[in-house]
């Protein structure tokens, strides 16, 4: 899970949808084949995906990457297993299960992949977070903040100017001139030139 932090609250971006990583293991576990000695279900995670690979292909023996996967028929390999899922709530009585996938990613099939062959099918799950760019919204600086702000960079600095707050802080051009006027009113700062050449230093006589 990848997350940012807000003001008030924490914004949290799964890697992967809960609901479809349940619809294909789901899947995995009624329509694999059981009857492939040593076969196993296999979940590899990778930085950018994760794999879920079963024993054998389509139970009819079609290629799924060349299906339309919403018009794909439901048949059942093991048809008692897929009972007790049903029994138990995971699955419908009718396969729906590309359609569930189908809905939960509105529509966007980049983020999955199908592949099926005659020993056995897997599925590709793209991590959601893996190029997603999650940045933190900046609170807002107060004015207490914008002036501390101001004296630090001076400390450090021989001078700033109305455009080097506004762009080094992001702020207005309008609380900037305003907080430098405080700053040269209560004496912290000391104005030098004229118009657009207007610089302010820091007092080395305020104590």
């Amino acid at each position: 899970m990848a997350w940012k932090k807000l003001p008030r609250v924490r914004e949290e971006y799964y890697d992967y949808n809960e609901r479809v990583i349940t619809e294909v293991l789901v899947n995995a576990l009624i329509h694999r084949m059981y009857d492939i000695m040593g076969a196993e279900i296999h979940i590899d995670i990778y930085d950018d995906r994760l794999e879920i690979e079963s024993p054998g292909g389509m139970y009819d023996g079609g290629v799924v990457q060349n299906e339309d996967i919403l018009n794909i028929p439901s048949k059942r390999r093991n048809p008692v297993i897929a009972d007790v899922f049903q029994r138990l709530g995971y699955m419908e009585r009718r396969g729906s299960g590309f359609k569930k996938i189908y809905s939960a990613y509105n529509g966007d099939m980049t983020k999955i992949k199908f592949y099926s062959n005659i020993n056995d099918f897997k599925v590709i799950l793209y991590n959601e977070n893996y190029t997603r760019k999650i940045t933190a919204d900046k609170p807002p600086i107060t004015k207490w903040d914008l002036e501390n702000l101001i004296i630090e960079y001076l400390q450090k600095n021989e001078y700033i100017t109305n455009k080097i707050v506004k762009e080094k802080f992001d702020i207005k051009d309008t609380k900037s001139k305003v907080t430098l006027r405080k700053l040269v009113s209560e004496k912290v700062l000391i104005l030098e030139g004229a118009n657009r050449n207007r610089r302010y230093k820091l007092n080395k006589k305020l104590k």
